[in-house]
């Protein structure tokens, strides 16, 4: 600034030198004075004044200023007050957040915040810290000027003078936000997205701390020191995502949900353990209420269920395990109800089964005989044995069943109804199967070089069969023998493919496209029998034992087998009838025009050596065994 008073210009400005060509640092001076002895060219040569380094003060505003624009536009609210915590400043983010403007609150008590969520004992403890170590941090609720709560993670620090008190600054954000997602995916983490129950890892956390729980207190016969675990799977299920699609399937979930939510007792825990399986622990209640709660859900869930204006009949198979009888460990009581529910699938579903002393020892034992199984299929000590199918018309032998049969050296005998149940629950059918049918396609080729080339042997397959083990090796097994596949026919169950669906149709298609044929074994028995005809096409049907035994004096079982044979008889497929044992049954079956038979009329199930016998005997057809 430049200032004329007669002959004399008085300056006073402020400039930056820059100190070197290579330092980027500059000082700011302050320069007053007088210019004097002009020149005669009117140029002012000389300055008589005062020069100051101000450089501290410039960059102490400078400072000052970034603080302030820094205060003003940052995205935390700040909240400044005296040392008696009266407030004396905020920032434009405190108004944003809060509702409040800074005329509303300076000179009050940040208390007009409070939401009183926190109670006296939290403020307590704040201060305390404040106090000691001169600083707090930590999240509470506060109230926003429109009643609003909401959270908030908030730094406090304590700003003193020589050892007093001056001011109190508060910094501080909303984690609305955070909180909510925080929420979705903590929600996500525990818990069903199709249901809304608990998901199944979840369920063993809190199963697992229950049972903690219980065990860390002594024994006193109390309510709180029991509990039980019920295991619940839909029978049947995959019938109706086959039948109306994946999305109907889901909403059947969600409806056996919404019952499971409005029949156990307050306090129980539900879950959706995966796929069509729910559990749920009941706590403090004995496995009396346990069996009284899952009767109640059988009753219910029984009872045709509307969904999407379709009224469904669905039921269930309830698995009951209870603390402390049957474990006192969360893994226990999961496994042992697990293993309930599927001993109530082997006794017919839709009912309830309690693990207790005698199925625990049924449990036991079926683990023993399942090693023994795996050792006897590992050593092949499983033989094969083969019940003759005999033309009625002619008396010869044209077909066999192939039946396992297994000698076990300590507990004989072993019946199949015991032994095969226990390879398709323990995932050794598959090797069970491939032995068998390799055995059966051994004996096969020697009887066909014995001279029996007409004779075909029909192989048993079980459901589990299908879906446990590869069946490539069915091919390869009658490739290494040089059979034709017309010689062999794959017998299944009539609710084997309608269990498992389009894969097991898939697989009798490939077996057929080869020359394979399929028998249907036990016909009459299964739920949807003119249903299997149609989806599986079979090449022969069995009529089951369960029919003929009866033939003789009940008029139902003549209709049936009657019924069944003039159907087969429009739709080209043989019918061979099973456990045939008295002439009476026979001739009711020759007048019927049923005259393929198999049973003990004419042969147990028998060894190779004896097979070959009894062709040798029925077939007239005297060739040399070749070994």
């Amino acid at each position: 600034m430049y200032k004329r008073q007669g002959d004399v210009t008085s300056i006073d400005v402020e400039f930056r030198l820059q100190s070197g060509s290579n330092d980027k640092i500059c000082r700011w001076f302050n320069c007053k004075g007088n210019i004097i002895e002009p020149s005669s060219s009117h140029h002012y040569n000389r300055v008589v004044g005062i020069l100051i380094d101000i450089t501290d003060t410039v960059m102490a505003e400078q400072q000052l200023t970034l603080a302030k624009t820094v205060y003003d536009n940052t995205s935390e609210c700040i909240v400044i007050t005296d040392k008696d915590n009266n407030i004396i400043s905020v920032n434009k983010a405190f108004e944003k957040v809060t509702g409040y403007c800074h005329d509303d609150v300076i000179g009050k008590n940040p208390r007009i915040l409070a939401s009183g969520y926190h109670d006296l004992a939290f403020y307590q403890k704040m201060w305390r810290s404040l106090e000691t170590q001169g600083t707090w941090q930590g999240q509470l609720h506060n109230r926003r000027s429109d009643g609003v709560i909401y959270p908030e993670e908030m730094t406090i620090n304590k700003i003193e003078d020589d050892h007093n008190v001056i001011n109190y600054v508060g910094v501080f954000h909303d984690i609305s936000s955070r909180k909510k997602t925080e929420k979705k995916l903590k929600l996500l983490a525990n818990n069903d997205t199709l249901t809304g129950l608990m998901n199944r890892r979840r369920f063993i956390e809190k199963v697992e701390k229950y049972i903690d729980q219980i065990n860390d207190v002594s024994a006193d016969n109390s309510p709180a020191s029991v509990c039980s675990l019920l295991f619940i799977d839909l029978d049947d299920f995959k019938i109706f995502n086959d039948l109306y699609g994946h999305d109907f399937g889901d909403k059947v979930l969600q409806k056996v949900a919404t019952i499971l939510r409005e029949t156990v007792c307050e306090h129980s825990v539900i879950c959706r353990y995966g796929g069509d399986e729910y559990a749920v622990l009941i706590k403090e209640q004995d496995i009396n209420y346990a069996q009284g709660i899952a009767n109640q859900l059988v009753n219910i869930i029984s009872q045709p269920i509307k969904c999407n204006d379709i009224d469904i009949n669905l039921t269930i198979s309830i698995g009951i395990s209870s603390y402390p009888e049957s474990g006192t460990t969360h893994q226990a009581l999961l496994k042992n109800a697990d293993y309930a529910m599927y001993e109530q699938k082997w006794l017919g579903r839709n009912g309830v089964c309690v693990y207790d002393q005698q199925l625990q020892h049924e449990y036991i034992s079926k683990l023993k005989l399942r090693d023994k199984l795996k050792s006897a299929i590992n050593t092949k000590k499983i033989k094969v044995y083969y019940q003759p199918i005999v033309d009625n018309k002619t008396g010869r032998v044209c077909k066999f069943e192939a039946l396992a049969r297994w000698y076990d050296d300590q507990e004989g005998f072993i019946c199949p109804g015991i032994f095969i149940p226990i390879a398709e629950r323990y995932g050794l059918i598959g090797m069970l199967g491939q032995l068998v049918f390799e055995k059966a396609c051994a004996d096969l080729d020697r009887i066909h070089r014995s001279g029996f080339t007409d004779v075909v042997f029909s192989i048993n397959h079980s459901v589990k069969e299908f879906s446990q083990h590869n069946q490539e090796y069915i091919f390869e097994t009658i490739n290494n023998y040089n059979l034709p596949y017309s010689a062999i026919m794959i017998e299944i169950t009539e609710s084997t493919a309608l269990d498992d669906g389009k894969n097991i149709i898939d697989i009798l298609s490939a077996f057929r496209s080869r020359g394979i044929a399929i028998s249907l074994d036990d016909f009459g028995t299964g739920y949807s029998s003119l249903a299997a005809i149609i989806d599986i096409k079979p090449d022969l049907i069995k009529i089951d034992r369960s029919f003929v035994v009866d033939i003789e004096h009940s008029k139902e079982s003549q209709m049936l087998v009657s019924l069944v044979i003039d159907l087969s008889r429009k739709l080209k497929i043989e019918v061979v009838a099973e456990g045939v044992e008295t002439q009476a049954q026979l001739d009711i079956l020759s007048e019927m025009s049923c005259y393929y038979i198999q049973g003990f009329y004419y042969s147990p199930a028998v060894t190779i050596d004896d097979a070959i016998t009894i062709l040798k005997e029925r077939n007239q057809n005297m060739v040399l065994d070749v070994q």
